[in-house]
This record gives structure tokens, C-alpha cells and sequence, in this order.
């Protein structure tokens, strides 16, 4: 082959390559353009980290390593350098250089991991995370545990999902039935079969030939199959029970199942199996299903999970239970079907109504006074003043009657600010619920509250940039309503189409240094200082009187309404924050969000700006209660 066709193969190979190359790179600036699933399109929280994570720790996976390497990597950079920047106060260079150097920590896998000129990791971790076949994954989470521990914040992985005793609530549910030996089926079991056909064989060549031996020994075959012909398997009396630590679950709250069965007859069960019949929809978290054991009379043994529940009505199969003789040839089976059905109820009726509005101040004191229960001043004595504010003490001492009055309270007005933007319609799970849902059910019920107590509430949504003014009476509450409803389905308007086009492009790794938790361009880049800090706040603050509470809903996963907060609080409105968390600490970007997130509540916090966390698993009111605690210190 002549030099001419060797230069030609090279370059048609280069451009095929080149071409591979630019589809999969735009295969990858396009995949992370938005997380959808069955419920309308909102993904999980660290997903742009996550699915790089996963297709580079999968060996079967079709991905370009070095691609996804290089995106986990620059993701893991950028919190880092930011951890360095805020808690050792220095510029965005030093920090970097620190990062590049290896200084920022003293864990080496994560200095080798994110460094430019970083010795590699010691020779032992390196040959142990080889031989396990682990080294990336290993990688990963160190960097993860450093950055948490410069930011001085706990980050446990997989603390979300652990097996630990799931409390009961007040709608646990418990039900047992008891079976006898009529409710079940016997089988023989035939295994003996080829045992006693081989006696006979035995038996039958031994005649034959005239060998004792051969006849002798077809005995012992047969002494098998009499024992197991003669130890029929038992049919008991059982009394099965299923407990459940919580009947009416939100979705994504874990329930411990416990399935117990006790030998309530008068014989011995020498071999039981029981397995219980999990709901399809019931995701299970931990735990076998089945178990076995040997009974006495009066013995039990127990079967416990722990499942996670999607919403809707779910009911549990019967729990099948199969004995067996002591040959195990016979088998005795019977199914029993204790009541407990699992009822998903929807989050807003989960959610006690009782101390949510301590998130606010409700109705706040005036300069006037007048009638109430807090001394104000006293005046001069007139003739229509009620008894009730004379003060008889001084006019016992003087003999001049004398009036008290008292401060007066007014109605507050406060706003409930929902974020729900497209960068917070961000779910834990893909069974759970986004936070925007979960923020619109906790503002519903706080404004419900507030209205109960006559006070004039209004809404507003950041997405959709509508308001509701402030206003008393029940009708207000369904107004407040259908403003979120109508912003939900308007959501594809300007600021979320400018989401989705930032989150496609700057997937490109080499911008990612530059991108927020989920991919979103930051409030710095390009302008957005605008309309993250100026544009929003300009829009709401037009809106808003300088007496209006303003409560932010929102589960803090960018920098916007921290900025909202900022700005408005210098403004002379009270504001405080109500935030759900979405986010978790099974991987590494769900511990990053969580990261994040933590950071931005102590900055709210620094600036004295009250933030409610609510955990999603645990009741709202336990969440308002903590809070309403810290403040009074």
C-alpha cells in the first residue's frame, strides 16, 4: 500500500472520529436538559452529578469516560473552591490554588482527585481500591466527606435509607387471623419415589444372583422411605399477625412491617417458611420478606422491612405459610390475610394545622393605645371610659381617677412567596414529591392559618411573577390557590425558558465550574446578577408595603432566594424562609445539593433572616416548633 493511501485512511478515520465526537458531545449537551418521569417532569436533586457518577463507575456503560470523569471532577472543584472561598474567607484565585495544590485538605484521595500538581494518593489505598475495584467510587466520596468537612458541615452517605427502627405513629395499624389445619392444603411429596424403586431394584438383583449382600442392603433405602412416609408434615394451628408502624404515610415516608406468626396448637412445627405479600407499589427499602424457622408450642418467630410508599391506596397480599415433616417430604400450605391496607394520604392533610404561623408574626403592635392586654400609657380620666380601664389604685393614693390604656394590635399583612421556578421542582426520590408541591401544600396551610386568625394574606409566585394582595376572608385562601394553580400551568413562560436553554448549554464540561447545583447558569454569570438580585426583587418589592411579612417557600437549591431574602430584608420587611428538603446524602450530588443548601441557610441565618428546614419526613409543626426555639435564644 502506497504513502498516498495510508495519508488517506488517516484522514478518513479522522474525520469518522471527528464525527463520533461531535455526536456524542452533543448527546451530552442536550441529555441533562431536564429530568422527567411519570409525574410531570420534576428530577432529582444532584441528577447532573449523579448520572455522570453512574456511567462512570459502570463498566457496561456505553459512556465516554473521560467525559463523565471530567464533568464529576469540575462539579467536585467548584464546591470545593466555593467551601474554601466562604469559610476561609479568601479570593476565588487563592482558592483554586489551593484546589490545584492539594493544600485544601488533608484527606489524599480528594487533594490527588481535584488537584492539578498533587502528589497521587498513598501506594496501599491505591492497591486496596484496585483489588475491590472501587477507585473512582472511593474517590468520589472522599472528596465529598472533604468538602463537607471544610464547610464544616455532616454529611453521612446513605444516612437517608439506613435500617433503623422506624417509630409508630398514631395511625399504625395492626391486624391478626389465626389458621387451622382445615384452611390448608397437604401435599405428598414424592422424593421417595426413585428411593423405593431402587430398593426393589436392589432386592430384585440380589434374588436374582443370589447375593445377600444386595438384598441386605435394599433395607436401608427402604427404612428412608418408610421414615419419610411415616413423619407427615404437621398441620398446626398458627396465629399470624401484621403490624405496621404507620397506615396512612405521605409518599416517600418509610413504614416498618413487622409479620409475625405464633404456633398456637399443641405440636411441634419442625420446619416453617413464611413469606409476606409486599404490595407492588410498595418500594422496599431493607429487610427480607421471608423467613424460617422451627416452632414449639407457644414459640413465634417474626418477619420485618421497611418499604417507602407511592401515593394512592395499596393492599398487602396474604402472607403465604408452608410446613414440612422432619423428612421433609410432605409439605402443608395455607395463606392468611390479616387487614392492613396502606393509605398514602395527600401531604396537605398530613400536615397539622396547629403552630405552622410562628414561621410569621400574625397580628403585630401598634404606636396607638386603646383596648387590649398590654400596658400602653394612662391618661387623663373622662367620663365615657369603660370601668375596665380605670385605674382604681391611683385613684385610691391621689383621689384623681386616672385612664389606662393599652397597646393595640392591628391585623398583619403577609405575603407567601412560592418558589417555583424550574431549577426548584426538584425531588429526594423519583416516588417522592418535587419540592414545589410540597412548598405550595406548606404555604396553603400557613395561609390557611393566618386567615383563621384574621389576618390580611396574599401570594405570589416566582415563576409565573403574579401576586395576590394581601386580603381577609375565606375566599381569600381559594383566590391564593388558584393563582399557584394558574402559575403551574404557565410555568414555560420567559424565566424558565431561559432555564432550560442555561441548563443545555452549559452542560459542556467546560463550563462547568461555572454552574449551579442542577446545571442552571449561577446568579453571577453573564448578567444574571440582574435578574437574580434587581429584576425579581424590583418586581415584588413594587408590590409589597413596607409593613408586609413576607414568607419565602422554597427549598434553597440556587443562590436566588437567598438574594430575594437579602434584598428585601434590607428593604424593612420582615422576611423569613420556609424550606423543604429535597435533598439527600446517598450520592455524591445529592450530598453536594445538601451541601449547598446547608451553606445558604447559614448565610440567611449570619444575616438574621429566620429559616424554617423542614425536613419532609417529619410533621411541618415539629420543623416550626425547632425553629420558633432558636429564635428565642
Amino acid at each position: 500500500m502506497g504513502s498516498e493511501s495510508v495519508v488517506l485512511l488517516l484522514a478518513v478515520a479522522v474525520a469518522l472520529a471527528g464525527i463520533w465526537l461531535g455526536y456524542t458531545w452533543r448527546e451530552r449537551a442536550t441529555e441533562d436538559d431536564g429530568d422527567t418521569d411519570a409525574d410531570g417532569g420534576a428530577g432529582r436533586v444532584g441528577s447532573v452529578i449523579d448520572d455522570a457518577y453512574r456511567s462512570l463507575i459502570d463498566e457496561d456503560g456505553d459512556t465516554d469516560t473521560l467525559g463523565n470523569r471530567r464533568q464529576v471532577r469540575s462539579k467536585l472543584r467548584a464546591a470545593a473552591i466555593e467551601a474554601i472561598t466562604e469559610g476561609s474567607d479568601v479570593s476565588h484565585d487563592t482558592a483554586t490554588e489551593r484546589v490545584d495544590t492539594g493544600a485544601w485538605t488533608d484527606d489524599r484521595r480528594a487533594a490527588a482527585f481535584l488537584g492539578e500538581s498533587t502528589p497521587p494518593a498513598p501506594l496501599q489505598a491505591r492497591l486496596a481500591d484496585w483489588i475491590d475495584g472501587a477507585t473512582v467510587e472511593r474517590q468520589v466520596w472522599a472528596t465529598v466527606e472533604a468538602i463537607a468537612q471544610r464547610s464544616e458541615l455532616d454529611v453521612s452517605r446513605g444516612s437517608d435509607e439506613s435500617d433503623e427502627r422506624v417509630p409508630r405513629t398514631d395511625d399504625a395499624r395492626t391486624d391478626s387471623v389465626t389458621v387451622r389445619p382445615d384452611d390448608g392444603d397437604s401435599e405428598r411429596g414424592d422424593r421417595w419415589v426413585l428411593t423405593v424403586l431402587g430398593a426393589f431394584a436392589l432386592s430384585g438383583i440380589g434374588f436374582l444372583t443370589a447375593t445377600p449382600t444386595l438384598v441386605a442392603a435394599s433395607v436401608i433405602p427402604l427404612s428412608y422411605a418408610a421414615y419419610g412416609y411415616a413423619t407427615r408434615a404437621p398441620e398446626p394451628v398458627l396465629s399470624v399477625k401484621r403490624d405496621l408502624t404507620d397506615g396512612m404515610p405521605a409518599p416517600g415516608e418509610t413504614v416498618r412491617v413487622e409479620v409475625a406468626v405464633e404456633n398456637v396448637g399443641d405440636r411441634p412445627v419442625p420446619s416453617l417458611v413464611v413469606t409476606d405479600g409486599v404490595p407492588e407499589r410498595l418500594r422496599l427499602l431493607a429487610g427480607p420478606t421471608a423467613g424460617c424457622a422451627t416452632l414449639e408450642p407457644g414459640e413465634s418467630t417474626t418477619v420485618s422491612y421497611t418499604v417507602s410508599a407511592l401515593r394512592g391506596d395499596h393492599e398487602f397480599d396474604p402472607v403465604e405459610i408452608r410446613t414440612a415433616g422432619v423428612a421433609a417430604g410432605d409439605t402443608w400450605s395455607v395463606t392468611a390475610a390479616p387487614e392492613t391496607p396502606v393509605t398514602c394520604r395527600d401531604p396537605l392533610s398530613a400536615m397539622p394545622a396547629n403552630g405552622v404561623t410562628t414561621t410569621v408574626s400574625g397580628r403585630v403592635p401598634t404606636d396607638a393605645g386603646g383596648p387590649g392586654i398590654e400596658f400602653y400609657a394612662t391618661r387623663e380620666y373622662h367620663a365615657e371610659d369603660p370601668l375596665s380601664q380605670v385605674d382604681f389604685n391611683h385613684w385610691a393614693k391621689t383621689g384623681e381617677p386616672r385612664t389606662i390604656e393599652f397597646r393595640q394590635t392591628r391585623a398583619a399583612k403577609v405575603l407567601v412567596v412560592l418558589d417555583d421556578r424550574d431549577v426548584a421542582r426538584k425531588r429526594r426520590h423519583e416516588w417522592s414529591l418535587d419540592a414545589v408541591v410540597l412548598g405550595r401544600f406548606a404555604g396553603s396551610r400557613v395561609a390557611e392559618e393566618l386567615l383563621a386568625a384574621d389576618n390580611a394574606v396574599g401570594a405570589a409566585s416566582m415563576a409565573a411573577r403574579t401576586v395576590e394582595q394581601p386580603r381577609r376572608g375565606s375566599a381569600q385562601h381559594e383566590r391564593i390557590e388558584a393563582l399557584w394553580r394558574r402559575a403551574h400551568e404557565e410555568s414555560d413562560e420567559a424565566d424558565s425558558t431561559y432555564e432550560r436553554t442555561s441548563a443545555r448549554f452549559f452542560t459542556n464540561p467546560a463550563f462547568d465550574e461555572d454552574t449551579d447545583d442542577e446545571g442552571e447558569m449561577p446568579a453571577f454569570a453573564f448578567g444574571r446578577e440582574y435578574v437574580a438580585d434587581g429584576g425579581r426583587v424590583r418586581w415584588l418589592r413594587r408590590r409589597l408595603d413596607a409593613d408586609t411579612q413576607v414568607l419565602v417557600v422554597t427549598p434553597l437549591l440556587d443562590d436566588e432566594p437567598v438574594s430575594l431574602a437579602r434584598r428585601l430584608a434590607a428593604e424593612g420587611n420582615q422576611v423569613r424562609l420556609l424550606c423543604p428538603d429535597v435533598t439527600a446524602a446517598e450520592t455524591p450530588g445529592s450530598a453536594i445539593a445538601r451541601l449547598r443548601r446547608r451553606r445558604r441557610q447559614r448565610a440567611l441565618r449570619d444575616r438574621g433572616i429566620g429559616v424554617v428546614d423542614w425536613p419532609t419526613d417529619r410533621p411541618l409543626s415539629v420543623a416550626v416548633s425547632r425553629a420558633r426555639e432558636r429564635w428565642s435564644r
